[in-house]
């Protein structure tokens, strides 16, 4: 095979092009990286294409010639990924997969997408561009360190690669290539930040710690680029772009206050709103003047758990003194907290998680969000998963989406209960009051709404606002971020709407319990019918019930024949749709629950399935 074309596809992670999606950096510098080298390469953002990945992939394959297809994401992207090689091997190409899917557990991975040729194992950039000219050369793959490949029965993984130090080397990540103008109009909410024209850039590679639930996808050594490096291509954004906001996408951005201090300096004449990774530990008061005046309007953090003994046993080498000391200062100073508490750890027991829920309930101001802890691949907890039988099937659990499982020191059914009580616990977070929608954009799951602060008072007007997801909304006045209300009017339009998929497919699929989704359909009268059945992939999910009713598998659509499935959290649209298209072919729609804001239009159903309500 004589292979001369390559195509790069990141991955679909939205269905409406209006909706907010990370820019993938990881393939943009890859992208970048082989074309520097001299390359043919051809990409595609399917974030930004309509209709469905197999006819998009294999029209791009067949216009351009294309002989290898490479592509790469997470763990959680198993589904999207698996889509696009499908769609690649109908087309007899050759393909690649990388990022941090591959690199957590390479043979598993493989294992599991079955139609990957290749892994790349690592940061891609040396190894993409060495691949390709094995490829096109007929050389020895096995002689490239940082691969994965099938070898007869086994699969072969070669010497790790030396992780890049030199970052200011790379060429910047491929913008263009993936669409960046497109992402930017979209992007109107990354992280709970709300501006326009939001980029995302990197100043720096892995972390200096080792939390026992995460995994460094870009290596185990903390490296950073030179601030000049940065902000040269900082002003080519700028002019380009006509950038508004900085979305710093480092895992820790900072832990020397003299190179915060430096970057400050040189940010401020841009006149820029931006937001990055900090630690508790690291926040001193001197600090915050500084980073405000030089824009920065959110300071992300890794608090995890109110508990010492938890995050000790997380190795996150912080206390919740330390937490509530830092959270304060910032506070008091006007600027946003981002962060989460995560239940679920192996010393979790029910009175740690009852002290996090405490201090949670105490200091909603902060607006953190609640969640269970998953065992993604790679990490600590997930060795650890496996090494107590937890996780039985490193595959399976890698196709089913790797479901939050119990690895804690409480009963399946306390856990369940836990789950259960944050689900209702966030329904008392921090809402705009007074509020009222005066534009629906039906198709796009979209309002425009004004509402007063329950904080401060203050009166806004929040535009474009997505329903049903994780976003929160932001007071200008006091920037605290508030949980999107249930509108009344919304609710009994989507009850509606659900009831007629029920009539016409006389079975229904509500499938992810996520907190906001369950916290919809309790409200739902409908919800008392046997014939809809609730569904997640995290066992601790289906040890709880709603209003009585079970928490099924999403092994129970093919063993009732369920003919239709609502994806209630919007922001897991694409990956339910693209998992039920492979696991369950019986299925013949799959519903966003934020399009169902408006009268739906159904296709007359077959007599054999129709029920009436």
């Amino acid at each position: 095979m004589q292979v001369k074309n390559f195509l790069l596809v990141a991955p679909r992670m939205i269905e409406d092009e209006h909706d907010t999606a990370l820019f993938p950096l990881g393939i943009a510098y890859v992208s970048s990286a082989l074309k520097k080298q001299g390359f043919s390469v051809h990409t595609l953002n399917l974030n930004y294409v309509k209709g469905e990945v197999a006819e998009i992939v294999l029209n791009q394959v067949r216009e351009n010639r294309i002989d290898v297809v490479m592509t790469g994401g997470l763990s959680v992207q198993y589904r999207v990924l698996y889509d696009i090689l499908r769609a690649a091997k109908q087309a007899e190409t050759l393909t690649v997969v990388g990022g941090g899917i591959i690199t957590a557990e390479p043979a598993v991975a493989m294992e599991a997408l079955q139609l990957a040729d290749i892994g790349v194992v690592g940061e891609g950039e040396i190894t993409s561009c060495e691949l390709a000219h094995a490829l096109q050369n007929g050389s020895d793959l096995q002689r490239i360190n940082g691969l994965v490949f099938r070898h007869g029965e086994h699969y072969v993984v070669t010497n790790p690669r030396k992780e890049i130090d030199n970052l200011n080397g790379l060429p910047w990540p491929d913008y263009e290539g993936f669409e960046i103008r497109k992402n930017i109009a979209a992007g109107s909410s990354i992280n709970g930040m709300h501006h326009k024209n939001t980029v995302s850039m990197i100043s720096s590679r892995s972390c200096p710690f080792n939390c026992t639930f995460c995994f460094h996808t870009s290596g185990h050594r903390y490296r950073k680029r030179s601030l000049d490096s940065f902000f040269e291509e900082m002003d080519y954004l700028v002019s380009q772009y006509s950038v508004e906001c900085l979305f710093l996408f480092d895992e820790l951005f900072s832990k020397n206050f003299e190179r915060l201090k430096d970057f400050c300096t040189r940010i401020k004449p841009y006149n820029l709103k931006w937001s990055a990774a900090f630690r508790v530990d690291d926040v001193i008061p001197e600090m915050l003047p500084v980073i405000k005046e030089s824009g920065c309007i959110q300071m992300g953090f890794g608090i995890e758990s109110a508990d010492n003994r938890v995050l000790k046993s997380m190795r996150k080498h912080i206390t919740i003194e330390q937490t509530e000391k830092a959270l304060k200062m910032v506070y008091d100073f006007g600027m946003i907290s981002q962060g989460n508490l995560i239940f679920g750890d192996p010393e979790e027991t029910v009175e740690t998680a009852r002290n996090s829920l405490n201090w949670w309930q105490a200091h909603k101001e902060y607006s953190l969000k609640l969640a269970p802890i998953i065992s993604y691949p790679g990490t600590f907890i997930y060795k650890q998963a496996c090494e107590r039988g937890i996780i039985k099937d490193k595959v399976k659990f890698l196709r089913d989406g790797c479901p939050q499982i119990n690895l804690s020191k409480m009963a399946d059914q306390e856990f369940g209960n836990l789950m259960r009580e944050i689900y209702d616990a966030q329904m008392d977070e921090l809402r705009p009051v007074n509020y009222h929608i005066y534009r629906v954009y039906a198709s796009a799951g979209r309002v425009d709404m004004t509402g007063e602060c329950e904080l401060c008072g203050e009166k806004n007007d929040w535009q474009n606002v997505k329903l049903f997801t994780t976003n929160r909304v932001n007071c200008r006045k006091c920037h605290q971020r508030l949980h999107i209300p249930f509108d009344s009017n919304i609710l009994k339009m989507i009850e509606k709407n659900v009831a007629a998929i029920l009539a016409q497919y006389s079975k229904v699929a509500l499938w992810g319990m996520a907190a906001y989704a369950v916290n919809v359909i309790k409200k739902f009268t409908v919800l008392a019918n046997e014939n809809i059945y609730l569904i997640d992939i995290s066992e601790s999910a289906q040890h709880a019930t709603i209003l009585g009713k079970k928490i099924f598998s999403p092994a129970v659509i093919n063993a009732q024949g369920i003919q239709a499935v609502v994806a209630l959290p919007s922001d897991y649209y694409t990956n339910i749709k693209a998992t039920v298209a492979v696991e369950h072919p019986g299925v013949k729609r799959v519903f966003n629950m934020a399009n169902l804001i408006d009268r739906l239009v159904l296709p007359e159903a077959p007599n054999e399935h129709r029920q009436e309500a």
